[in-house]
């Protein structure tokens, strides 16, 4: 007999010992790289390789559908139709291919519903092509939310005519809930992958809603799918139990807690966060929130990936010194000789096998001072230790990036900064055209500078006759004593060029 309690006037049945299922405590989380990587891969898949030539054969199917018939009797109907599928499959497509991932339907036949499993074109039937037709919307729903990290409204509601151009970058124009009483519009940057999932689910809304304005539709019959497409929840499920991993199972079983949209939200947060510079300022505006301390939340959303953050700034900075030493004939500034000879000197010893094959390697470690290398900026890696004294703070500790000098003994360029070098050396020459003679020897002490890091890439430049029309006013001692100087007076005759 139930126990029962009094709670104020209500009489509360004591509640029952819970299930045996067991609620996964990450289900708010975001999704492992494993599952995060086979959701991306199989919705690509899916859109890119399946989507046209299935799109193509149900638009004919819709049509023959649509076609006067001169007989009654719908068996004969749906022999023709079955002859039409066959025929597309056998004619355009390879038929003894296996699917790189299987597809689960659910289709009524004989009279009940079937779990089929698809996994080769010769599976087709003029049945199933309306459920892969579903199945590529939701990939497409997929591919959108890793790419724009919308909430479910702000997708379901995109108007099909949302693709925006602003210069070369991609805009999608919809619609957000969250940040006033009613709606306003907003635009998500994507990339090109996303531009092409929105392109077909166009095609997709013309054939089932040809007079529609919303770029997802339903599926449902044609009579209700109006109040359908505006109640419309894409949720990832739809695609997640469809897709089987071979030898794996189905996709959905593989995820750690529920598959629901507001985890690709925090996904994508995480996985931003791990390899962005400045994640928390691009996530605020991607995922539109109003406080900054709501996306630090979803940042953190992932109580190891602080942890995370740490191990791959580590590996990164490693990865950073193992390039320096990989190329060190090719780097630049004033601390390459050291890690020239260095590298010879390693490189040596490997090859005796004195040190083993991870000599190179450890030696990448302590350039990076363990992980902890100071990049500052793409392409340039300050050597100073804490303990050594730099040009930037005359003191010992960490290095002050923002005080960094091309003239500095402890700064290295990599060989990969030689392009961008040269790439500015000629944008310098275009600004100097286009600029009257009050500029011209600020762009000349730029000039001077961008030549100053590569010793053989400035005796090439030096050659080149737009940059010696550029500096035929300043005499060639003045230039060469620049190469020669210390800092100090470096500094001092680009300041005067100045």
């Amino acid at each position: 007999m139930a126990q029962t309690s009094s709670f104020d006037d209500w009489h509360v049945t004591k509640v029952p010992p819970e299930s045996g299922k067991n609620p996964d405590s990450r289900t708010w989380a975001p999704f492992s790289d494993d599952f995060t990587y086979l959701l991306a891969d199989s919705a690509l898949w899916f859109a890119e390789v399946l989507g046209p030539d299935v799109l193509r054969c149900w638009a004919g199917l819709r049509k023959l559908r649509e076609q006067r018939i001169t007989t009654s009797n719908p068996l004969k109907a749906k022999v023709q139709r079955d002859v039409y599928v066959k025929s597309f499959v056998t004619s355009s497509l390879p038929t003894d291919q296996s699917f790189k991932y299987s597809i689960k339907l659910k289709m009524h036949k004989d009279g009940r519903y079937q779990i089929i499993e698809v996994n080769r074109w010769s599976d087709l039937d003029p049945d199933s092509l309306r459920q892969l037709a579903a199945k590529i919307q939701a990939s497409h729903a997929i591919i959108l939310g890793l790419c724009m990290a919308p909430r479910n409204g702000e997708l379901a509601s995109l108007p099909r005519e949302c693709l925006r151009t602003l210069d070369d970058l991609s805009l999608v124009r919809g619609y957000t809930f969250k940040l006033s009483e009613t709606f306003e519009e907003r635009d998500w940057p994507i990339p090109r992958v996303a531009v092409a999932a929105i392109r077909q689910q166009q095609v997709i809304a013309s054939l089932l809603d040809p007079a529609g304005d919303h770029l997802f539709v339903s599926f449902r019959q044609e009579r209700s799918r109006l109040y359908a497409t505006e109640k419309l929840l894409l949720k990832p499920t739809a695609f997640t139990d469809a897709i089987v991993i071979p030898g794996r199972g189905p996709l959905t079983s593989l995820c750690s807690g529920n598959v629901h949209s507001h985890r690709l939200r925090k996904t994508v947060a995480r996985l931003a966060a791990l390899s962005l510079v400045g994640a928390n300022q691009i996530l605020f505006d991607i995922l539109g929130h109003r406080d900054p301390e709501m996306t630090m939340n979803y940042i953190l959303a992932d109580p190891l990936l602080q942890e995370e953050m740490q191990q791959i700034t580590k590996e990164a900075a490693i990865a950073i010194a193992q390039s320096a030493f990989d190329n060190s004939d090719g780097n630049g500034g004033a601390a390459r000789d050291k890690v020239s000879h260095l590298a010879a000197r390693l490189k040596v010893r490997s090859a005796n096998d004195e040190l083993g094959n991870s000599s190179l390697l450890e030696a990448a470690k302590l350039l990076s001072q363990d992980g902890r290398v100071t990049l500052v900026r793409k392409g340039v890696l300050c050597t100073k230790t804490t303990n050594q004294r730099g040009e930037c703070n005359r003191s010992i500790g960490i290095p002050d990036i923002g005080n960094c000098s091309v003239s500095c003994l402890h700064r290295l360029e990599l060989a990969a900064a030689r392009h961008d070098r040269t790439r500015a050396v000629f944008q310098i020459l275009d600004e100097m055209k286009a600029s009257g003679p009050l500029l011209r020897r600020w762009w000349q002490a730029q000039l001077l500078t961008q030549l100053y890091p590569f010793e053989d890439l400035r005796l090439e430049l030096l050659g080149n006759a737009q940059v010696q029309a550029a500096l035929i006013d300043i005499p060639d001692h003045l230039i060469a004593r620049l190469w020669t100087s210390g800092k100090e007076e470096a500094d001092r005759l680009l300041e005067d060029l100045r």
